[in-house]
């Protein structure tokens, strides 16, 4: 998502583009898949916060983009930041996994 998809007055997010094996897709999956998404107003401020500690925050820019300023992948991002606890872990771990999956979800619409 880039940063010309978040309105921080209206606070929905504009899906209007995916990603596919590495390459930015102006369509999406299904017919719905592009549309409007309306987030609580914490989330928006959060954006906004984090909008001011971005090197780049112009339209064009990602607003979770990696080193490089390309977009994240949700794949790699998965294998290497949110690893699977092993089976000895605590509860506690595997909670956290969960959560970060599903966090992993909804940002990148997996």
């Amino acid at each position: 998502m880039r940063w010309n998809c978040f309105d921080p007055d209206r606070c929905p997010l504009e899906i209007k583009e995916t990603t596919y094996k590495g390459k930015i897709r102006r369509l999406g999956k299904t017919k719905g898949s592009l549309t409007s998404v309306p987030i609580a107003k914490q989330l928006a401020e959060e954006l906004v916060e984090w909008k001011g500690l971005c090197k780049d925050s112009s339209p064009k820019a990602f607003i979770f983009a990696g080193r490089t300023g390309r977009f994240l992948d949700s794949s790699h991002y998965r294998k290497t930041v949110v690893i699977p606890p092993r089976a000895q872990d605590s509860r506690d771990a595997k909670r956290l996994w969960v959560e970060a999956e599903l966090l992993t979800g909804i940002v990148f619409g997996i």
